[in-house]
């Protein structure tokens, strides 16, 4: 590879460390609970001791779900933040803030300064969005698929990290094991220059320049400055103005803009790309991954089954490492597309299958049988490596690759809030739906919405493999956007 795909690479790994700070976030609770449940903590260095702290079902869904409430915050905040003080300045902040969540997590002296920290760390994990634009906005067409999987990927070593460092020390402890990545992403951020999208779209057209041939080399300038200029271009652009857009040789300077949902940024096609984010954001969410994520141990121990109930997370945690890392290559051979629909289907017979696993414990069929034991663990592994084929990074792919520049931080804060609201609403209801429905009842549901999401896929999901945002604009725009366009380009002709 030459240096400026390595250079395209750290700037990817840089940003993506955002996302393994998430995975721990998400797999804190899983191991930590269990322990702060049993008093089996009992560390006298630090307050979040399992002897000082009241755990029971309530708390503990507060000490999981506080996490997508401070997520919902940062979500509302991180589209306009990355759109006025750019990315790199952005993740700077983030990783300085995500090292105070994570003290506050370690140190805690009661579950209200447990959950504050939880909730930091919630709110740098929705600031990890930062990171899809950043990448689409520095990577080349043909390997933006792959580069943008980095993120599912280290939410994966991130997650499987975490279960690891926290089956074998105590919560203050693996919580504190998170502070070296905040620290390191920190550093990376230093040496990398700003995103060339944000530096041309704030009027600063030699710095993006520069930064683009710091990225691409002289041979591949042009055609990625290009690229910038043309969705400067769409966005400038009216509804009757020609479709076929004419860069000129000298390369235009920007105007700086503001978009709101309201202003003429936003046309029909943002708007459809909109609603299709939000829906597959919201799938992510539905398919069941929160409560997996943030209660994995007390699932297992719950199926009582025969196998260490932190060994088994253990491997779940590998299953979705190494579906992160089939997904690397294969978002940009076979695309977006095909892989979320096969991830729906996977995930949606993994929930069902282990509805019927509740289902004969319920009934006290089997009881005690190694095969349902190890039915059940080997369908929260196939969850877990379906989750990580396909719904855990293409939406994150997705949100970098449909809109332009200029919809980009709003279309990012309203995506990754209805992210984190519903991370907030399935894992806080869990426990009520398992009293009320049983866990068979309640992972039955799941399995429904994942398959629904597989359908709703195959309908709505545009194809972007291997496509630049001004491709991608002209295939799915509005036909009648297009009829327009194709009628005043007649009058132009006569």
């Amino acid at each position: 590879m030459s240096k400026h795909i390595y250079r395209q690479v750290l700037g990817s790994v840089s940003v993506s460390i955002a996302s393994l700070l998430w995975g721990c976030a998400i797999a804190w609770p899983a191991i930590a609970l269990p322990q702060l449940r049993n008093g089996g903590d009992g560390g006298s260095n630090s307050s979040v001791d399992a002897n000082s702290l009241d755990v029971d079902d309530y708390t503990a869904s507060w000490i999981g779900s506080s996490m997508p409430v401070g997520g919902t915050i940062g979500g509302l905040l991180t589209g306009s933040c990355i759109d006025l003080f750019g990315r790199k300045r952005f993740m700077l902040v983030l990783y300085l803030t995500s090292a105070i969540g994570w003290s506050l997590v370690s140190w805690a002296p009661s579950v209200a300064i447990l959950c504050l920290g939880r909730g930091i760390t919630g709110a740098c994990s929705a600031g990890a969005a930062a990171g899809p634009a950043y990448i689409a906005e520095i990577s080349n067409k043909k390997i933006r698929g792959a580069l943008g999987s980095f993120i599912s990927l280290l939410v994966s070593i991130g997650l499987l990290y975490m279960l690891v460092i926290g089956s074998l020390t105590k919560p203050w402890l693996s919580a504190a094991a998170s502070i070296p990545w905040c620290l390191t992403g920190f550093v990376l951020m230093l040496v990398l220059p700003e995103s060339p999208h944000h530096l041309f779209q704030k009027g600063k057209v030699d710095e993006a320049k520069e930064v683009v041939q710091w990225f691409h080399g002289c041979e591949n300038f042009e055609n990625e400055f290009l690229e910038i200029t043309r969705q400067e271009k769409i966005a400038n652009k009216g509804p009757n103005e020609e479709s076929l857009l004419k860069i000129p040789k000298e390369f235009e300077t920007a105007e700086k803009k503001n978009s709101d949902l309201s202003s003429t940024d936003w046309d029909g096609y943002s708007f459809r790309m909109l609603a299709v984010v939000c829906c597959v954001m919201l799938f992510t969410r539905l398919s069941g991954i929160p409560v997996i994520s943030y209660y994995t141990v007390d699932i297992f121990a719950s199926a009582s089954t025969t196998m260490d109930p932190n060994l088994a997370a253990i491997i779940g945690g590998v299953a979705e490492l190494v579906g992160g890392a089939i997904s690397l290559p294969l978002t940009d051979i076979a695309g977006r597309k095909i892989l979320l629909v096969v991830s729906g289907l996977i995930m949606g017979s993994s929930m069902g299958v282990l509805s019927f696993m509740f289902y004969l414990q319920e009934n006290e069929i089997g009881a005690g049988s190694s095969l349902v034991s190890t039915v059940t663990v080997s369908s929260v592994v196939f969850f877990y490596l379906g989750f990580a084929i396909g719904f855990a990074p293409i939406p994150m792919v997705l949100l970098g690759e449909v809109f332009s520049q200029r919809t980009k931080g709003l279309a990012t804060t309203i995506s990754i809030t209805i992210l984190w609201i519903f991370s907030f609403v399935v894992s806080k209801l869990f426990f009520d739906f398992q009293e009320k429905f049983g866990n068979s009842g309640t992972f039955i549901w799941f399995a429904g919405f994942n398959f629904v999401a597989a359908v709703f896929v195959v309908n709505f999901v545009p194809e972007t493999k291997g496509k630049t945002f001004s491709e991608i604009h002209e295939k799915y725009k509005p036909q009648k956007s297009k009829l327009n366009e194709n009628e005043s380009s007649l009058i132009d002709d006569v």
